[in-house]
Formats: structure tokens, C-alpha cells, sequence
């Protein structure tokens, strides 16, 4: 992962209730992209189409105008079992992602998510949930989460007041909370992390929404939507409402570091003999001197 230096200092108060998640509130999938796109907590792997892999990061630098059904379009999919939907699925849930979007000026309506059952030419309804840095209707410039059953004219909305940070890493994360119909925005940059949006009346949940087959970071299921330009670095699937401290503690302790390769025992052979040789080298001019 890219390194992000911050200096910042939690209360014990935040330290122990994000230590004390309640129960349900765990991650259940995590995608570091350290090399690979494998979900180092589940079993329910990501697949890179036509993405590669750079520095923890997975690279998806399509350009700010490539339409999402572009053969060439890079994105990351996730198979049904990283964010179960339907009779079944999750009720509250939390995603967290650290990235760098770099899709402006311009871009309207990218995905950072986008669970959905179908492209354009689907029979109706369309049902989805999206998580876009920038949105392109009122209101308009947003970063936006949606979630419909019923074609997008009767999605349920938490907006921010911004377009998503560009430029410069960033981290978003979105937290539902079922009971109390509660959906929750938040932005991180430095270390800061801030509340951007929130909806109290936010009344669909992912088990409500049957027949989803695609689950993309990077792509849209609106063939004219641009693809995500840009990088990330992590994504986290909780099955719970992440509250605010938890959000924060996610935030502050960054993405997970890639891992330094433990050295062969042919490099620790020569580092030994190396050694040995600079000490052989030390006793024959200690005894010249002599």
C-alpha cells in the first residue's frame, strides 16, 4: 500500500469502543491488493479484468472518459459471496476504501461501487447499489451512495455536500445501519476523518435486493458512465454498522502494509559469508600490524 504518514492521538474512550465492536460489526472480506487480488479474510477472491497490480495498489487507469461497457475498461469484480444480496443477505453492512481518484475534471457518475443485476437493455426493474465519487444530477456533485430495487427513480440517496477528494489518496467509507434505517457517509484525507452526509430514512437493506449479478469496483452497470480512473489500495466488507469511533480507528490505521518478502536462504548463505569474509579480512591485518 502507498505509505500514509499521519500523527494523531485517540482518547481511550475512542480506543475501547472501537475496540468493542458490537456483535455482527466484523469484517468479513478485505482486498489489501498486496500482489494479488485474493480476499485475505474470506475465501470469496476478486478477479482484476484487464487491471494489474503496482505497489499494493490495484491500478485502474482508465482515463476520465471511458465508457464502463468498453472491452478494454479496467475494473475489479467480486463474486456474489463478497457482499451476499437477497433472502438471506446482509441487512446492515459497512464498506471502507482506501484510493486515489484522479478522474477529474469531468467526470461525472464513476463508480468506486456498483452492485447490480444487470447493464442497459436489462427488462425493469433495475435494481442496485453504488457508491460514485461524483454525481451528475441534483444534487449534482456529490459523492453519492444509492440503493434501488425499483429503477433509479425510487433510489434512496445519502449525498455529501462535495464530490469525493481527487488527486491525492483518500479514504470513503459508507456504514447502514438496519434497525435504525441510518446510512452514513465519511471522507478521510491526513488525519482528518469527516461526516459528509447521512440519511435517517434510508428503507432498503441489500436482502431486499434479489437477482444482483455484477459486484464491480470500478465500473457502472449504465453503459455511458465513465469507468474509475485511478487507484486502490484496500477495500473492507464488514457485516455490520461500523460506528463512528470504529470508522475512525479503520482510518487512522490505514491499509494494510505490503508485505517485505522474507529473504532466501541463498541471500542469508551469502549475507553469512559476506561476513565471514570482512572478519577474516579484520584478523589478517590485526596480525600484519602485530
Amino acid at each position: 500500500m502507498t505509505p500514509r504518514p499521519f500523527t494523531a492521538c485517540l482518547t481511550l474512550a475512542v480506543l475501547v469502543a472501537a475496540a468493542s465492536a458490537a456483535r455482527g460489526q466484523v469484517i468479513i472480506h478485505r482486498y489489501t491488493f498486496n500482489n494479488n487480488a485474493l480476499d485475505s479474510v474470506g475465501t470469496a477472491n476478486a478477479t482484476l479484468v484487464n487491471a494489474s497490480i503496482s505497489g499494493g495498489q490495484a491500478i485502474l487507469d482508465n482515463g476520465a472518459n471511458l465508457a464502463s461497457n468498453n472491452p478494454a475498461g479496467k475494473y475489479v469484480s467480486l463474486p456474489p459471496a463478497a457482499f451476499p444480496t437477497g433472502s438471506g443477505g446482509l441487512t446492515s453492512f459497512s464498506i471502507e476504501s482506501f484510493q486515489n481518484w484522479v478522474g477529474q475534471p469531468g467526470q461525472t457518475w464513476a463508480r468506486l461501487v456498483d452492485f447490480n443485476n444487470g447493464i442497459d437493455g436489462l427488462t425493469p426493474p433495475r435494481r442496485y447499489l453504488f457508491l460514485t465519487p461524483r454525481s451528475g444530477a441534483q444534487p449534482i456533485n456529490t459523492l453519492r451512495f444509492a440503493i434501488t430495487n425499483n429503477d433509479p427513480a425510487n433510489e434512496f440517496q445519502v449525498n455529501s455536500s462535495a464530490e469525493e477528494p481527487f488527486g491525492a489518496p483518500a479514504f470513503v467509507a459508507f456504514t447502514y445501519d438496519a434497525p435504525t434505517t441510518t446510512g452514513t457517509l465519511y471522507v478521510g484525507q491526513g488525519t482528518t476523518l469527516t461526516m459528509v452526509g447521512q440519511s435517517l430514512t434510508l428503507a432498503l437493506d441489500p436482502s431486499q435486493l434479489s437477482g444482483l449479478t455484477n459486484f464491480w469496483l470500478g465500473r457502472s452497470a449504465f453503459n455511458g458512465d465513465p469507468l474509475f480512473n485511478g487507484t486502490i489500495d484496500q477495500f473492507d466488507i464488514f457485516n455490520g454498522a461500523r460506528t463512528q469511533a470504529q470508522v475512525l480507528a479503520d482510518f487512522l490505521a490505514g491499509p494494510v502494509p505490503v508485505p517485505v518478502p522474507e529473504p532466501t536462504a541463498l541471500a542469508l548463505s551469502g549475507i553469512a559469508a559476506l561476513g565471514f569474509a570482512v572478519w577474516r579480512r579484520k584478523v589478517h591485518r590485526s596480525a600484519s600490524r602485530a
